[in-house]
């Protein structure tokens, strides 16, 4: 026969197994909301990387635009909080423009460039990794940013003609942070100014071109 005086001993060790139970249980949880942020970007960035690899579309018209699915809008969406390795895989995808809406369907207007979204909210990370590609896909990003800046707003500044490359970008970019809305004047502006550093020495050299271009034609033209 169970002794009574054992039976509070017993129910105060059983209060004590379910109050660390709850506790375990509520460490887990707290865990696991923790984790699912940093672990949904993870198989985010995964599921982009091995994704069959993007072409980087002309910029023109006709091109074929490619529409970022969920998991590359994950990756936007940490590295408009600054994620520097979301930022990264955004870069790789520049090109890639956000979903429309049925409205924009049917207007045929395309969404803005994620590049662009990630230049937009965070443009000095943004442009300190843009910094350390090459020339080529650094020149690709910064023209897909620009697109994005010219909008639905209908402003264009022409065509890019026999200018080198990145003088019709500085130029564009120098139009744009004067024209359009706040918000592309402010992209286009960082835009810009990061095109003037970093290429500073190819533009120099086409101002100098240019200057004795028009030298020479000024001599042939006195009598």
């Amino acid at each position: 026969m169970t002794d009574p005086a054992d039976q509070p001993a017993r129910h105060g060790r059983s209060l004590v197994g379910f109050y660390v139970a709850l506790g375990v249980v509520a460490v887990l949880v707290g865990l696991g909301v923790l984790l699912y942020q940093p672990l949904r970007l993870r198989y985010a960035i995964h599921r982009v990387e091995h994704a069959p690899q993007l072409y980087f579309p002309p910029i023109h018209p006709c091109a074929k635009v490619f529409v970022a699915d969920k998991w590359l809008i994950v990756c936007l969406d940490a590295a408009r909080g600054g994620n520097r390795r979301a930022i990264e895989v955004i870069i790789d995808h520049a090109g890639v423009t956000m979903p429309r809406s049925p409205l924009s369907e049917e207007m045929n207007i395309w969404g803005p460039d994620v590049a662009y979204l990630a230049a937009e909210a965070q443009p000095e990370s943004f442009f300190e990794a843009l910094d350390r590609r090459d020339n080529q896909q650094t020149l690709q990003v910064l023209e897909a940013v620009r697109e994005s800046s010219y909008g639905d707003s209908g402003l264009r500044y022409g065509t890019e003609g026999g200018l080198p490359r990145e003088v019709f970008l500085a130029e564009s970019l120098e139009y744009l942070a004067g024209s359009g809305d706040a918000q592309a004047r402010r992209v286009a502006q960082a835009a810009l100014d990061f095109t003037r550093r970093r290429f500073a020495r190819e533009l120099a050299e086409a101002e100098e071109a240019e200057k004795r271009t028009r030298a020479q034609a000024g001599g042939t033209t006195k009598p």
